[in-house]
């Protein structure tokens, strides 16, 4: 593929695929506008219409080819062309690619579901019901693309906490994080609240003061890294599309056109 001379980039199927990790009801319920769906869903019909006119050119440049034609201008700008779509695909890539713990995601997928869930689990703990809290809080599922509280199944709590340190503050320039600078996505640590909560079921107590103190602080958190997030993927996704070379897409077309006659 490195030598051919269109490089076959299809990157609407990028942007359709970080479209359906985004659930709509839940951004809505979070009071998140539609701004990043649209950019995303703008920026994927345009790659698509690009990707469609690179199998035409392809088709045409197969053409001339095969029919001797001199191709020198033709390959100079499809190198323009390549360069051009590595540049689309670097944004889009550098904006979609975090990690989280030992999996690899989009920020916004990440932090989507977590506001609700604090909320849901606070909910029942300020009705004094910690057995329905703990029961409910599916916050380590595969579905909504969680896996922060892995440690508390198969991981001791220092041995969690010693792994993946650097993951409580991203922003932290204590840690050195080589590659995975600037695209480190925050875990919350909850153990000590999850742990007393299950000493109050088991002791019947139902106030919840502390735990409900500490789960708001991280909900709060939360939210405010999912508007950040959302704020930085419609960045991204309108930065991508303004790099997309249409015009030279319908330029080599048109020259590969005429020189066919």
């Amino acid at each position: 593929l490195d030598q051919a001379a269109l490089l076959p980039y299809d990157l609407a199927t990028i942007a359709d695929k970080y479209i359906l990790k985004l659930d709509e009801e839940v951004l809505a319920a979070r009071g998140i506008d539609t701004s990043l769906q649209n950019a995303a869903v703008a920026f994927s019909k345009e790659a698509d219409k690009l990707y469609t006119q690179s199998l035409q050119i392809k088709a045409l440049y197969d053409q001339a080819q095969a029919k001797g034609k001199d191709l020198k201008l033709i390959n100079e700008q499809l190198m323009t062309y390549n360069e051009a779509m590595r540049k689309v695909s670097e944004t889009v890539i550098r904006g979609t690619q975090y990690v989280g713990l030992d999996q690899v995601l989009t920020q916004t997928e990440y932090y989507q579901n977590l506001p609700g869930i604090y909320e849901e689990a606070i909910l029942s703990l300020k009705d004094g019901d910690g057995k329905t809290m703990l029961e409910d809080f599916d916050i380590d599922s595969d579905e909504r693309g969680q896996y922060a509280q892995g440690y508390m199944e198969y991981m001791e709590y220092p041995v969690w906490i010693n792994a993946y340190r650097e993951c409580f503050e991203p922003e932290s320039k204590s840690y050195k994080f080589n590659w995975v600078e600037n695209i480190l996505l925050k875990y919350y640590d909850i153990y000590q609240p999850l742990m007393s909560i299950q000493d109050k079921v088991e002791a019947g107590d139902t106030d919840f003061t502390y735990e409900i103190e500490a789960l708001a602080t991280v909900k709060n958190d939360v939210q405010r890294r999912l508007e950040l997030a959302c704020e930085e993927d419609t960045a991204m996704w309108e930065k991508a599309m303004t790099q997309l070379p249409v015009a030279l897409s319908t330029t080599l077309i048109q020259t590969l056109n005429q020189l066919m006659q």
